[in-house]
């Protein structure tokens, strides 16, 4: 592969990457605080317990972690979190058994699974080279270095 764009992966794509999943899941927890009743009120329908709480949880998860993710912070939990947030969410929310009455949730169930596998790439690769406020870890090295740029 040709080194420059190799860099130009390592570094711009995987910026761009974090500001799109990122704004993703700052705009999907803000809704969810937004319309809290609404939130809740789609979390009680499933049956989980103390709907106004999950919807709470899961709205300020959401938008904090995605903070991480645009800043670079601690990068790799924030992207845990996010797929953890994820997960719970497309399991009680839209699994399988619903999808007979309401197919669109076989869509978001399966976007969510996208989401989750971009996810996964965010904690394989980190920063990269790309700019942030966290840690770069050097994954073929394994050496730790703060980003200096």
């Amino acid at each position: 592969m040709n080194p420059h764009i190799h860099q130009f992966y390592r570094s711009y794509a995987l910026l761009i990457a974090r500001i799109l999943i990122g704004s993703v899941f700052f705009v999907a927890g803000f809704s969810k605080i937004l319309d809290i009743d609404g939130t809740s009120a789609f979390i009680s329908a499933a049956n989980i317990p103390t709907p106004s709480f999950v919807a709470w949880v899961l709205g300020l998860l959401e938008m904090g972690a995605s903070v991480g993710v645009f800043l670079g912070l601690y990068i790799e939990r924030a992207a845990v979190v996010l797929i953890l947030t994820t997960l719970f969410m497309t399991v009680t929310l839209y699994d399988p058994s619903t999808w007979a009455t309401q197919p669109f949730k076989h869509i978001i169930f399966l976007d969510n699974l996208t989401i989750m596998g971009g996810l996964l790439f965010v904690v394989a690769h980190g920063l990269g080279q790309s700019w942030g406020l966290g840690k770069r870890y050097d994954r073929d090295d394994g050496l730790v270095q703060k980003n200096s740029r």
